[in-house]
């Protein structure tokens, strides 16, 4: 379960930060909340191991869209 989320997280990282260079990092960020939370919802829902571990993948893709922020500027 915590792969899940680990591997989702690290693997659209990157992507959650060229969508928000894309998109704009405060719509992308919304996306990511929003999506954080409906699978936060699922997981509490779940009531197979399979559905835990799908919505904890979701987590993961939420958390990505929203970690990216703006680099400092020199």
């Amino acid at each position: 379960m915590v792969n899940a989320y680990l591997l989702t997280f690290g693997g659209f990282l990157l992507l959650g930060g060229r969508a928000g260079d894309l998109f704009g990092r405060r719509r992308v960020f919304m996306a990511g909340l929003i999506l954080f939370t409906v699978a936060s919802l699922l997981c509490g829902l779940a009531f197979s191991q399979g559905l835990l571990v799908g919505a904890r993948a979701l987590q993961g893709v939420g958390g990505a869209l929203m970690a990216p922020r703006r680099s400092p500027s020199l």
